[in-house]
C-alpha cells in the first residue's frame, strides 16, 4: 500500500519525466520535424502533467526562461532550480539523444548551472545553460 509520501514523491517523478518530454518535444515540433508518435507522446505528458497539477501534486509557480537572469535563477528555490534545469536539459537534446532522465545526474547538471550563473549574474539562464549543458 502506498503511503502519501511515496503518492507525492511519485508524482514529482511523473510530473519532472512530463515536463522533460514536453521540453524535448516541444524543441522538435518547433523543428517542423514531428511525427505521430511524438505528437502523441506531448499528448499524454501534457495529460498526465495536468492530472497531477489539478490533484494538487504540485505547486503552481509560472518561470518565463526566455527572459531569466542567472543571478535571478540562482535566488529561485532549490526544487524550482532542478525542475528549471531539468525543462533546459530537454530543451538542448539533441533529437537523437535518448529520451532518458537521470535525476542523479540532473542534480549535478544544475549545480554547475548554478556555479557558472553565480560568475555570470548578468546572463541569460537560455544562455548560460547552452554553456554548460549543451557540452
Amino acid at each position: 500500500m502506498a503511503t502519501a509520501a511515496s503518492f507525492v514523491g511519485m508524482s514529482r517523478h511523473f510530473i519532472l519525466t512530463s515536463i522533460a518530454s514536453v521540453a524535448s518535444v516541444t524543441r522538435i515540433a518547433a523543428s517542423g520535424h514531428v511525427n505521430s508518435r511524438q505528437d502523441t507522446n506531448v499528448k499524454f505528458a501534457v495529460l498526465i502533467t495536468a492530472v497531477f497539477c489539478l490533484a494538487g501534486g504540485a505547486q503552481a509557480q509560472q518561470v518565463d526562461v526566455s527572459k531569466l537572469k542567472c543571478k535571478e535563477f540562482t535566488e529561485l528555490p532549490k526544487d524550482t532550480i532542478v525542475n528549471v534545469t531539468l525543462w533546459l536539459d530537454g530543451y538542448l537534446t539533441d533529437e537523437e539523444d535518448p529520451a532518458v532522465v537521470d535525476f542523479d545526474k540532473m542534480k549535478g547538471k544544475a549545480d554547475k548551472l548554478v556555479s557558472y550563473c553565480a560568475q555570470n549574474p548578468r546572463l541569460r539562464i537560455m544562455t548560460a545553460a547552452e554553456e554548460v549543458l549543451a557540452k
